[in-house]
């Protein structure tokens, strides 16, 4: 196993939330946090940002590569 992610009581409400673990129960590695979300869709944004264990600093971003609507 890589690591253990958690979701987060409540889960972040309307921002999705996962919290990144070493191991289960081991230490905090990082944050994923993802778009603000509210009834109907993403406000915009359909990415997720990689914070580090303090939950702040910015370490990455997870990216959906989006094929477009006419190829």
């Amino acid at each position: 196993m890589i690591g253990f992610v958690q979701e987060p009581t409540c889960g972040g409400f309307c921002r999705p939330k996962l919290n990144m673990y070493d191991k289960e129960g081991g230490l905090p590695l990082g944050v994923i946090s993802g778009p603000l979300c509210c009834i109907g869709g993403c406000m915009g944004r359909t990415g997720f940002d990689v914070y580090g264990p303090d939950g702040e600093t910015a370490i990455g971003e997870i990216n959906k590569k989006s094929k477009g609507v006419a190829k």
